[in-house]
């Protein structure tokens, strides 16, 4: 579907037109259903545009959408039978990215982890103890080596690490 090929940022305009073989806009309405995790479902509905679907979503409407992935459908409604429904093409994830000037971290989760493990790290070499003990409370460190771990994995989730791979040399 067309949906997965828009780049759909909340507070804009989305506008796009599509085809869709058997069912042309002189005769179906095309709508995607949109459901981000267990929020409201959102019905995106088109217009007809000669046999093609147009879909045009001001940016007021959009602003009021949350940023992430969201699961949608596509279905066409028969335009002079609302009983006749199908179901086009399959069911699949399209992304809603941030109005940048609305949000105070553009960070994604894996950018603030990275951040987070680093700062842990700068803390953690400058500690003299694993763990601390004081009148009966004590508190444990989590180990470098954890934290080093962790950060490699959020650095390739982040695109800021490649992986690396080990040569094995045998004799």
């Amino acid at each position: 579907m067309d949906i997965e090929k828009q780049d759909l940022v909340a507070g804009v305009d989305w506008d796009w037109t599509e085809g869709v073989a058997n069912y042309p806009a002189t005769t179906h309405t095309l709508k995607y259903y949109l459901k981000l995790s267990t929020g409201s479902t959102i019905t995106l509905t088109s217009t007809a545009s000669g046999t093609s679907h147009e879909f045009e979503i001001d940016k007021a409407t959009t602003a009021g959408y949350t940023a992430g992935w969201y699961r949608y459908q596509a279905i066409v409604v028969n335009d002079s039978d609302a009983n006749d429904v199908h179901e086009v093409g399959e069911p699949g994830y399209v992304r809603v990215f941030p109005d940048l000037s609305t949000v105070s971290d553009a960070r994604e989760h894996a950018h603030k982890m990275v951040d987070y493990l680093r700062t842990i790290q700068l803390a953690m070499a400058q500690q003299q103890y694993e763990s601390l003990s004081v009148e009966g409370r004590s508190i444990v460190q989590k180990k470098m080596e954890d934290v080093r771990r962790e950060l490699e994995y959020y650095e390739r989730k982040a695109g800021v690490r490649k992986r690396t791979r080990q040569l094995i040399q045998f004799d």
